[in-house]
């Protein structure tokens, strides 16, 4: 009887102690997004093309048009640490990448923001995105 405590009071303090050491990954910190975006704007983003509102989100959010009518907004914060160490990304010449001058991570924005290469492990933070009249909004 005393070796199956002993054996199941051993696992469990495995469980514990083995599964809570891996690296927690951080979440961008919040701020208050509410941008309106008018149709008229949107006409100078061509399709696979960007436009940054540097005042918006933590570091700036990048809309990005992934189609005719497809649009995505990123905020532009790396998510590698972005609590701690909170790097700014930047568009490389491309156009369909971002890349963190702090720790090189990689974003495809192509592929929804995933990191492509580097020690992030999330993919950027994505905004909602909603239409009313003729705006677009992004908002948290």
């Amino acid at each position: 009887m005393r070796t199956k405590v002993s054996f199941f009071f051993g696992i469990a303090l495995w469980m514990v102690t083995g599964l809570s050491c891996g690296e927690k990954l951080e979440s961008l910190p919040y701020v208050y997004v509410d941008l309106t975006v008018p149709f008229t704007d949107l006409a100078t983003i061509g399709v696979a093309s960007y436009k940054i509102y540097p005042s918006a989100g933590v570091h700036g959010i990048l809309l990005y048009r992934k189609s005719d009518v497809d649009y995505q907004a990123f905020d532009l914060t790396c998510m590698y640490r972005p609590r701690t160490e909170g790097c700014a990304t930047a568009v490389d010449s491309t156009g369909f990448m971002v890349e963190c001058p702090c720790c090189h991570s990689v974003f495809n924005l192509f592929n929804d923001g995933l990191p492509q290469k580097g020690p992030a492990q999330q993919p950027l933070h994505q905004y909602q995105i909603y239409y009313t009249g003729t705006f677009l909004h992004i908002t948290n």
